[in-house]
């Protein structure tokens, strides 16, 4: 008796759900955003084990959005794809390559740096962790 699931999908339902798992990213990266939108509250930064919480369930969700974005790139083009694909692609798909992974360092090291210090973390200026976490989600919209 056949499988029900057939061994490799049409072309166009591969792409249908590389669009499926590109949209998790996108709502990881909505996460991340609203999580350091809620980081700003005094009540949250008043409790310190909630907003150590939510700070590292931010840092997770910003960390996993672009390998999920690289999953998606596979399964969308799996005979094309490559994990390191240096100056492959248009100049505009270059450019914003580059930038999205510099900028996803950048705010993973500095989500970082905020959890190791987290008492100096608490008492930045207001905004600051709004401005990580908008770094965070448009990183991930350049890699998107």
């Amino acid at each position: 008796m056949p499988s029900p699931r057939k061994a490799t999908p049409p072309a166009q339902n591969r792409r249908t759900e590389a669009f499926e798992i590109r949209t998790l990213a996108a709502g990881l990266s909505a996460l991340v955003l609203l999580l350091t939108l809620d980081l700003e509250r005094d009540v949250t930064r008043n409790n310190r084990e909630a907003a150590r919480l939510r700070l590292a369930v931010a840092a997770l969700a910003s960390a996993w959005a672009p390998m999920l974005t690289l999953v998606a790139g596979h399964y969308a083009h799996p005979l094309h794809w490559k994990y390191v694909q240096p100056f492959a692609g248009g100049a505009g798909f270059v450019v914003m390559q580059a930038a999205g992974w510099m900028l996803h360092a950048s705010t993973l090291c500095a989500f970082l740096v905020s959890f190791m210090n987290f008492d100096k973390a608490l008492k930045a200026p207001q905004g600051t962790a709004l401005v990580l976490g908008a770094a965070a989600a448009t990183s991930q919209l350049t890699l998107n």
